[in-house]
């Protein structure tokens, strides 16, 4: 028996299926036919892990083709990008997870010597999320909830939780209100102060304009 196939590193960064839709994938397969073929690279799947799986649990021989680039016109990793994220309905954590995950395989795959001794590349976070389509401040975010708490970046990689709301526990009120709630409420005071003095200013501009001009002021406010 051969072994099973793995995924590619980029194919990697992208969820699976819950495995409620993957029975359901399987089973499709097993009534109607493998629609889209597995696509290899390297001898490892660069698209279609999900649809291995199926066939493997539907006992199905799986239908499998080479990555072509010439007819893709496309490279291994941007071949990846294109299938998934057209497909898959990704939310704003995972988004930026895969942006993260991928700007660090980016670095990974940089030839070392010509990076040697000039530190970590420059670009790759905003490479990352510009490809993934994300705004390049949700992937340092993202970055910091996997820096604080890792079981907690996987919940957000995994959809179980938000990025918001894992930020949210990671960061404690003063970081996130900037101040502690005593130097929030004395800011909402002063604020609060500010504008009854502005209010005070614009009154007694108003009683100190003459009673006729007063008066056209009032009805210029109707309209």
């Amino acid at each position: 028996m051969s072994n099973p196939l793995e995924p590619h590193p980029f194919a990697a960064l992208f969820p699976e299926l819950p495995p409620e839709e993957l029975t359901q994938l399987a089973r499709d397969i097993k009534e109607r036919g493998q629609l889209e073929p597995i696509i290899l690279y390297k001898g490892v799947i660069l698209d279609g892990r999900n649809r291995y799986r199926a066939c493997q649990i539907a006992g199905v021989k799986p239908r499998i083709e080479e990555f072509d680039a010439k007819a893709t016109k496309r490279s291994p990793e941007e071949f990846v990008l294109s299938r998934n994220l057209r497909r898959r309905h990704l939310s704003v954590g995972q988004k930026a997870a895969i942006a993260l995950e991928w700007s660090e395989q980016i670095e990974l795959s940089a030839d070392p010597q010509k990076n040697k001794g000039r530190g970590r590349p420059k670009g790759t976070l905003s490479e990352g999320a510009k490809k993934i389509g994300i705004n390049e401040r949700r992937v340092f975010e993202v970055r910091k909830v996997r820096d604080a708490n890792p079981s907690l970046y996987e919940d957000v990689k995994a959809d179980r939780r938000s990025l918001n709301s894992a930020l949210a526990e990671i960061s404690p009120p003063s970081t996130r209100h900037g101040g502690s709630p005593s130097q929030q409420a004395e800011k909402w005071r002063e604020e609060l102060k500010s504008q009854r003095a502005k209010r005070r200013r614009q009154s007694l501009k108003f009683h100190r304009v003459p009673q006729p001009s007063r008066r056209l002021l009032l009805e210029s406010r109707k309209f």
